[in-house]
């Protein structure tokens, strides 16, 4: 019981910085050169838009013969290459990602020190 409670404001911590980082993350085109080819170096996340306009997110994307193979929640997931119409790849904006991480925070502490100290004289007495 006593090992569950520790680790919770450790999962909360986890939680908090990594939900900002995730947040800065955008898509963008990936062009595959020519075309798709097994053996081709592809990013480790890969979305793949087929020609119904549907779109299918990989992870650790690979080709085989003329099929992109890639895992999707612990399943392997295969799209056949003659249906893809637009590849794009994860990429995380380090501006975005730094103002969110830092700004966020900093607004937040001086708004509070506003409300806190706004009306109050909050000079330390020492």
């Amino acid at each position: 019981m006593i090992a569950s409670i520790s680790g919770r404001p450790r999962l909360l911590a986890a939680l908090l910085v990594s939900l900002p980082v995730s947040g800065c993350a955008t898509w963008r085109s990936y062009e595959a050169g020519p075309g798709l080819s097994a053996g081709q170096s592809l990013p480790y996340y890969l979305r793949a838009t087929r020609e119904d306009s549907s779109r299918t997110v990989l992870t650790a994307p690979f080709v085989r013969a003329d099929t992109l193979y890639g895992q999707r929640d612990r399943d392997l997931i295969a799209v056949p290459v003659a249906e893809i119409v637009h590849l794009e790849r994860q990429r995380v904006n380090p501006g975005r990602t730094a103002a969110l991480v830092f700004g966020v925070p900093a607004a937040a502490l001086g708004l509070t020190y506003l409300f806190v100290c706004g009306s109050n004289d909050c000079n330390p007495g020492f």
